[in-house]
């Protein structure tokens, strides 16, 4: 039989992620629902004057709180005694983020619902057909440490049986993975909220269509080209062109009533040269402006905005994981974390200057080195950010421990809950095996296989 081309395929692979994102939401209210466990409150500076721990803190019994990235382990009972939750407390999740994202439309005793509140959701989704789900990620030295510590990570049980089969059909596998949680994200967002999708070459087309399905082409907004450059003038197998940029499709949950904010650019030193050329008795340098009938105006560079933005963007590079990528520039090398996909500051810092309201709630689902929480941190937005590699979230957290340009009296981030998705493994297992799934039931089944002849069918092979 013929293998279908992914464009017959997508149709049902848009309503099979619609079924899916229907009955978790069918779900919401369950008794049974998925649920998000705080293990530690963050303090990034304990010793900020006026802070109430008690007003801030939330735990249970897998956690404690936690200050400048000293854990409290299961059971430790140090500290100020917990009390119920703050809902606006940033996030950042350890887990499946269809798990997260399931618990923070459900809500619960302690956090409101998220449905409708999010203004701003940017995700950097990975594809890669060949991925190896170990990784070792090497962290700086924390203070007072001389010595860098190596974090590994082997997939669990379940990691695996969700996963082992992930990229089996390529492309198609992809978007059966993306759609469902592109659907829920969507009833995370705020009637004026907005949704970034960063991709790569091998599937910016597909996923674009899929986009266009769930938010509709009226709500489609712009394509960004990120075209970030290469430290070297890049290198290409054969006669292939360098590859030098990415895709970022900017959606809106209403194109009309989206929170759009104008980006104006410097202007470059040419421009300067040849258009503000005069200077005034302060030696302020301005340009002259027609007012018609002959009449002149002065139009300062010290007041003027810049040059508005498009959507190709080719002043932001890329950050390299390896600093030795880097011959110019050193100022860079601060936002190295040695994550192998992380996206540079700037880069966030523009999108959610441009779509993201002060004081408002980004979300990032694949959230890697942690830059989208570190940059809305350091712009004032309340954050959430998720990410199932435990290298991620650790990197993640003491990324935002050791920031120090906040706009907070003493620099330092404000403090947020670290959570996961309930049991992970257990969460992982039922949303593979069904929502009845007990541990209990691998024993019997295992117990079962042992009993007959042949190779166990209980594992995927």
């Amino acid at each position: 039989m013929p293998q279908r081309s992914l464009i017959d395929q997508l149709p049902e692979i848009v309503r099979d992620g619609r079924r899916e994102a229907q009955r978790i939401l069918e779900g919401l209210g369950s008794s049974r629902r998925v649920g998000l466990q705080t293990r530690e409150l963050v303090l990034p500076n304990p010793n900020s004057s006026g802070l109430d721990l008690r007003a801030l803190s939330t735990t249970d019994a897998m956690g404690g709180i936690s200050a400048t990235g000293g854990a409290t382990g299961p059971g430790d009972t140090t500290g100020t005694p917990p009390e119920t939750g703050r809902p606006d407390l940033n996030r950042l999740i350890f887990g499946d983020n269809l798990l997260a994202i399931t618990a923070l439309l459900a809500g619960d005793e302690e956090h409101e619902s998220l449905r409708g509140k999010v203004d701003l959701i940017y995700i950097d989704p990975p594809f890669d057909s060949k991925a190896d789900y170990r990784s070792k990620i090497t962290l700086p030295a924390a203070g007072g440490s001389h010595e860098n510590v190596d974090v590994s990570k082997r997939p669990t049980v379940a990691e695996q049986s969700a996963y082992s089969d992930t990229w089996a059909s390529g492309t198609a596998s992809y978007l059966r993975m993306i759609t469902p949680r592109l659907i829920l994200m969507r009833e995370l967002l705020k009637d004026t909220g907005s949704i970034y999708v960063h991709l790569g070459i091998q599937v910016n087309h597909p996923v674009k269509l899929v986009l266009d399905e769930i938010f509709g082409k009226r709500n489609f907004v712009e394509e960004i080209i990120w075209a970030y450059g290469s430290p070297s003038g890049g290198r290409a197998a054969g006669s292939k062109l360098v590859k030098m940029h990415e895709y970022i499709e900017h959606y809106a949950y209403s194109y009309r009533e989206r929170d759009e904010h104008k980006i104006y650019l410097p202007y470059s030193e040419k421009y300067i040269a040849n258009w503000f050329k005069w200077t005034d008795e302060d030696g302020r340098p301005y340009r002259r402006r027609s007012r018609g009938n002959g009449l002149w105006e002065r139009q300062y560079l010290d007041e003027s905005r810049g040059v508005p933005a498009s959507t190709v963007w080719t002043d932001i590079k890329q950050v390299y994981a390896d600093p030795r990528a880097y011959k110019s520039d050193q100022a860079r090398h601060s936002e190295i974390t040695g994550y192998a996909t992380q996206k540079p500051e700037r880069l966030l810092h523009r999108i959610i200057k441009h779509s993201c309201p002060a004081g408002g709630l980004v979300a990032d689902f694949f959230v890697g080195s942690g830059t989208t929480a570190a940059v809305a941190e350091k712009l004032g937005r309340r954050w959430i950010a998720v990410d199932q590699g435990k290298p991620a979230v650790m990197i993640t957290r003491k990324r935002l421990i050791d920031i120090a340009d906040a706009p907070t009296p003493d620099g330092r981030a404000r403090p947020f809950l670290y959570q996961s998705v309930g049991d992970y493994q257990i969460e992982q297992a039922r949303n593979v095996l069904g929502r009845r799934f007990r541990i209990g039931d691998l024993t019997r089944v295992c117990s079962a296989c042992t009993a007959s002849t042949g190779p166990c069918r209980c594992r995927p092979r």
